[in-house]
């Protein structure tokens, strides 16, 4: 299950490269609408990444762990939902 976030983690970050138009979207700097947005998706991502890197150690010494085979169904299954509202 840990693969297919991993691997709708990157779909994500593809498909988020692909669906801005225009060059001002495409850009990270901060338009005069922003209100401070694009440095709070900056950090999301970077704790996300923080977490991906985290995620395999605390659970190769069993900390932390939910047991739970239908929480990670159901966070994969926010994962798709989250993934079809951005399209």
């Amino acid at each position: 299950m840990i693969i297919v976030a991993y691997v709708l983690i990157v779909v994500f970050l593809v498909m988020e490269g692909r669906l801005r138009q225009g060059r001002e979207a495409k850009s990270l700097d901060a338009g005069e609408h922003d209100w401070g947005s694009t440095k709070r998706i900056g950090a999301a991502f970077a704790v996300t990444f923080i977490l991906l890197i985290v995620a395999p150690i605390l659970n190769y010494f069993q900390i932390a762990v939910m047991g739970s085979i239908v929480l990670g169904i159901v966070g994969l299954a926010l994962m798709v939902v989250g993934l079809a509202l951005r399209i």
